[in-house]
């Protein structure tokens, strides 16, 4: 899933698809951020990033946990009860 197909989700009225938005949104960032500082840390970076390293790496875990926090209310809110389950509803999702 790509930010561009959570648009449907984040403007949906079911609160549950616009949490659903929500996670994935996060989700992406969080792995685009991670590539960030794989990229910065092997210097394969076509720039030179303006803020210490350490700012971004601050922010991937502030990031890591928001989603983890996400995720965890979306399976009280879908009343899904194992990790298991939710990769399921999470593929059924990113294959939308």
């Amino acid at each position: 899933m790509t930010l561009e197909q959570t648009i449907p989700l984040m403007i949906s009225k079911d609160f549950k698809e616009r949490g659903i938005a929500e996670y994935f949104q996060i989700k992406i960032r969080t792995q685009q951020n991670r590539e960030f500082i794989r990229k910065w840390k092997a210097n394969e970076l076509p720039f030179n990033p303006c803020n210490p390293l350490e700012q971004s790496e601050m922010q991937l875990k502030a990031m890591e946990l928001y989603e983890y926090t996400l995720k965890e209310r979306l399976k009280t809110v879908l009343g899904i009860k194992t990790d298991e389950e939710f990769k399921q509803v999470e593929a059924l999702f990113a294959n939308e």
